[in-house]
């Protein structure tokens, strides 16, 4: 299967799973780090893999495989090398949570303050 071909497969099970797909240009200034190429967060009540626009095929293919390893896929028809790739992502993941927390990063302060979301 063609690098494009794993992509396209993997864009289209997240999106069964209901989780969006952004390709964003990311500011290395505001994330402090320029090799990252995205990941994945809850954005209100939707979940969103965020990908950077200039990540190169190989890495936006990691990036939306580590989503994918953190998403319940089990019962999800997928390709036999499509599910290679996120399992071999799977076992340096952590599961999604069911009841994710909050993370706030205070542009001016160090560091990330955690508060549980609330029910």
């Amino acid at each position: 299967m063609t690098p494009e071909r794993t992509l396209q497969h993997l864009e289209e099970l997240l999106a069964r799973l209901g989780v969006v797909v952004r390709s964003e240009s990311f500011d290395p200034h505001v994330f402090g780090d320029a090799s990252a190429r995205g990941g994945l967060c809850r954005l209100h009540d939707q979940t969103i893999v965020f990908v950077d626009a200039r990540a190169t095929l190989p890495d936006r293919i990691a990036v939306l495989a580590a989503a994918a390893a953190r998403l319940d896929t089990d019962s999800v028809f997928m390709p036999p090398a499509v599910r290679q790739i996120i399992d071999g992502h799977r076992s340096r993941t952590v599961p999604w949570p069911q009841r994710p927390s909050l993370r706030l990063i205070h542009p001016h302060k160090r560091g990330v303050t955690t508060r549980k979301k609330r029910s």
